[in-house]
């Protein structure tokens, strides 16, 4: 583990931290004042396979040109089990639609890396979709008990409600799945 600050901790690396770090390695495509090191994600992460416990990204991945790609190398860079952090636009959202804007997201965007999934053979990147939340702006926040609880109703949201209350984010929480 590694030693920030005075206390251990695991190995987090933020993958465009901007001015707001929350990484033991904290990376971006700028040389601001928080970054450790700038990368161009886009050609890779410069990082031995496994190196990470954990791999935060808050409201980055909508900005990459390959959306499998990157998060293949998320997985690449993750340990067994670790867990990947990953805040994104929803896709109902007026925001998600600014020019810098390469993808487009809803709850189902990371089902495709689940074993099994029909859609899976984009990438051999593997995950467990652990945890999905919306997040809201105004009152939508007392449909997220019945979106996290109920399968039916996160499907009767995404496809009936959420263009009357988009959510203005999804947060999610990927196990990373490798032998």
């Amino acid at each position: 583990m590694a030693k920030k600050k005075g206390k251990f901790r695991e190995e987090v690396l933020d993958i465009g931290c901007g001015l707001n770090p929350h990484g033991t390695v904290n990376i971006d495509c700028l040389k601001l004042p928080t970054v450790d090191k700038v990368v161009d994600v886009n050609r890779g992460l410069p990082f031995k396979s496994g190196s990470f416990d954990e791999v935060i990204m808050c409201h980055t991945l909508e900005h990459f040109d390959d959306f499998f790609f990157v998060m293949g190398e998320v997985w690449r860079v993750l340990k067994k089990g670790g867990i990947a952090r990953i805040s994104v636009p929803y896709f109902r959202h007026a925001c998600a639609y600014e020019p810098n804007h390469k993808a487009f997201f809803t709850s189902y965007s990371f089902d495709t890396f689940e074993p099994g999934h029909h859609y899976n053979y984009y990438s051999k990147a593997r995950f467990k979709v652990l945890k999905r939340k919306f997040f809201f702006n105004h009152l939508g926040w007392l449909l997220n008990p019945l979106i996290e609880h109920f399968d039916f109703f996160k499907r009767f949201y995404e496809e009936s409600l959420s263009s009357l209350v988009p959510a203005w984010q999804i947060y999610f929480e990927l196990g990373a799945i490798k032998r």
